[in-house]
């Protein structure tokens, strides 16, 4: 606990040092090319071996294995895998938050006689055609600019926090309220059902640009305009609109006509959910001050 620095360490040293540094909770990466490295490499949470110099032996019980020798490789890679992390995240926090919000306004319409329940083709559509392209695109969303300052993750961790739970419950019961909020002026039932849809529908697409981030408002992140994340909002938003537009699908969704000031209302609610959720960081980031920690 008292060195930090060790010289002409034998083989065995070296894996006692591992061990050591794994017995005190730490997550141990060993860099190394040499015969002498392999059992440290071997113990070590992530073994890294260097591809050009290294030895055989040495690249056989490494994890990892760099092709150009330079270690600041390794920070390329801690970058790449903590943007892999964060959008798998991203894009399991969006759809959780949309099927909840479509899963409340669904069990309202079972409790309430008065309301129409979606049919199955709304419900599919709303989870296959209208949520699928943006959380695909989240998947690939340009990584923050500030990850690297945030301290690394327990390797236990689970894939949502409390924080990220939180988040999917409190998002989607506002775009479950505001979807629901439809019935309190429309009163015909068809009607009322088919701006429903549409607020589920349209909601998420509203709610996927929070999810870029569940810390930085939308308005400070970095790309402003992710282009796949846009081009998959807008085939969303077209196929989503057509569906509930077109006189010709109404049959097969059992929908019914929109007028304009309608189509309004539908806009605002369905945007609800931007203001809600800004909020809730402008709350998180004053609760919580901001990471310090920066890894090199």
């Amino acid at each position: 606990s008292e060195a930090s620095v060790f010289a002409r360490t034998s083989p065995e040293q070296k894996l006692n040092i591992v061990r050591a540094f794994k017995s005190a909770g730490e997550v141990v990466a060993m860099t190394g090319d040499g015969v002498n490295d392999a059992p440290a490499l071997r113990e070590a949470h992530i073994g890294v071996a260097m591809g050009r110099g290294g030895t055989d032996v040495a690249r056989a019980a490494a994890d990892l294995v760099l092709t150009d020798d330079r270690f600041t490789t390794l920070v390329d890679a801690m970058r790449e895998g903590r943007a892999i992390w964060s959008n798998l995240q991203k894009s399991v926090v969006y759809l959780l938050s949309s099927n909840v919000a479509l899963a409340l306004a669904v069990f309202a319409s079972v409790f309430d006689a008065r309301l129409l329940a979606l049919t199955p083709l709304m419900i599919l559509c709303i989870n296959l055609v209208t949520n699928g392209p943006p959380a695909v695109a989240l998947g690939v969303d340009p990584p923050s600019s500030d990850q690297m300052n945030t301290p690394p993750r327990r390797p236990d961790a689970p894939l949502l926090s409390r924080r990220e739970l939180a988040l999917v419950g409190s998002s989607g019961a506002v775009m479950a309220a505001a979807a629901l909020t439809v019935h309190a002026f429309v009163r015909e039932p068809s009607t009322a059902r088919a701006m429903v849809f549409a607020v589920l529908g349209f909601g998420p697409l509203f709610h996927v640009w929070n999810c870029r981030s569940e810390r930085t408002s939308l308005f400070a992140l970095s790309p402003r305009i992710p282009w796949p994340l846009v081009l998959a909002v807008l085939v969303s938003v077209a196929i989503h609109a057509l569906g509930a537009a077109l006189p010709a699908l109404r049959p097969v969704f059992h929908s019914a006509a929109i007028a304009p000031a309608q189509w309004g209302l539908v806009l605002v609610l369905s945007a609800l959910i931007v203001p809600a959720v800004e909020l809730g960081k402008v709350a998180w980031r004053l609760a919580l001050p901001s990471p310090s920690a920066k890894v090199p």
